[in-house]
């Protein structure tokens, strides 16, 4: 452990710099150590001032919301509820599975009897000085009651303002949907991310980066070969020559063959080894890792549906673009548009993968993501300010991988 890094991350916490949080994350320091000379973690710290998405990155990032600070022997929500910061107690509450804080006059009244009974109807007289109007009931307990908006007074987790959960087919926030927007539906347009050099792959020695994603071909998906990632036009070429990475579909009788492309058509391994098959209708999960070496050369690795494909080994890897990055489309006239559903998009640092593993059909941030689209409604980076925007010719959708359909 460097003790200097981790007192740097720890004020990163007090200066409120998510940035120098989030790299110290990466270079591996360890939340839930404790510095003898601080005797307290980052997330107990930023839970005390309220640093909300400091708080989702360090969770997310392995730290432990059940250790107590060693020098005030007090856990991240005792923390946030002490100093009052209510928006981070509430998710450090959701995180450990407990129910919404209520006060004790809240429960005071719920457990007041109805107005059959004169006790009843004026239980709060001494507290709220007047004679309190009937109590609704509140059949789970979650502070909501079915008069007041909940929907399902059977489930504490249904209420109004709660997080949807994707594929459950429950109306979690009370809203009338059951489920929340979980992908793009593209027909004939696409999601242009900006450039940024974090996003590129190039042929620097030392580059290694991992790409995936969820997708989805309709049935209906014409020609014989799409886009779905799209990252080329180095030099102002469009074609393969000018290929950092493209994630392309090829038509095989009635199904379709992935090709993870990182690089010009004269290298087999770069440009046209396909995995597959990719059956249309049904959501399947892609992803490639780049190992750079010297002079361009080194390996890409490709798996299907958490199914380690292929690993070949490259001679020309291409440069970085400096144009945007594409997904739902392509810089070249060539492809047909994809008719189809992308749910998620990540780009991390290094090989997440070895061998076969599990897809997590609700890809998440941690201290190696570089950039997370989770196309839920918006095309948001939910790590850095890398956001999209969304053409004409696509429309959110509820379905999406968790849900299976």
């Amino acid at each position: 452990m460097d003790g200097g890094n981790w007192k740097e991350m720890f004020y990163a916490v007090e200066a409120d710099d998510i940035e120098l949080l989030r790299y110290h994350l990466r270079m591996g320091i360890d939340p839930n150590f404790q510095h003898p000379e601080v005797l307290s973690t980052p997330l107990v710290e930023s839970a005390g001032l309220g640093r909300v998405e400091m708080v989702k990155l360090l969770l997310d990032s392995g730290a432990d919301p059940t250790i107590e600070a060693a020098w005030e022997r007090t856990t991240a929500l005792q923390a946030a509820e002490t100093h009052g910061q209510r928006e981070v107690a509430g998710l450090l509450r959701k995180h450990l599975g407990l129910p919404p804080r209520t006060t004790w006059w809240q429960r005071l009244l719920r457990r007041a009897p109805t107005s059959s009974s004169m006790l009843g109807s004026c239980l709060a007289l001494q507290v709220l000085g007047g004679c309190a109007p009937p109590v609704a009931a509140d059949g789970d307990g979650d502070g909501v009651a079915p008069e007041d908006g909940d929907c399902d007074d059977a489930d504490p987790n249904v209420l109004p303002g709660a997080e949807e959960r994707c594929g459950d087919g429950i109306d979690s926030d009370c809203d009338g949907e059951a489920d929340p927007f979980s992908s793009v539906r593209f027909t004939d347009g696409s999601v242009s991310i900006p450039d940024d050099p974090a996003l590129d792959l190039g042929d620097v020695e030392g580059t290694a980066r991992t790409v995936e994603a969820w997708f989805r071909v309709a049935g209906a998906q014409g020609g014989d070969e799409v886009v779905l990632i799209d990252k080329r036009g180095a030099a102002g070429q469009v074609n393969s020559a000018g290929t950092d990475y493209s994630v392309r579909l090829l038509r095989n009788g009635d199904a379709w063959q992935v090709a993870a492309s990182v690089g010009p058509d004269t290298d087999f391994c770069a440009w046209e080894v396909t995995v597959g098959p990719v059956e249309p209708d049904t959501w399947h999960h892609v992803a490639f890792a780049v190992e750079v070496g010297a002079g361009a050369a080194g390996t890409k690795t490709t798996w299907l549906d958490g199914a380690l494909a292929d690993t070949c080994a490259f001679t020309a890897k291409g440069p970085a673009t400096g144009q945007a990055l594409l997904l739902g489309a392509s810089v070249h006239p060539n492809p047909s548009p994809f008719e189809g559903w992308i749910d998620a998009v990540r780009i991390s640092q290094g090989v997440r993968y070895s061998g076969d593993f599990t897809p997590d059909s609700a890809l998440g941030a941690d201290a190696d993501t570089v950039a997370l689209w989770a196309l839920d409604g918006d095309a948001e980076d939910a790590v850095g300010s890398r956001d999209g925007a969304v053409s004409a010719g696509t429309d959110w959708s509820r379905e999406g991988a968790c849900s299976g359909s």
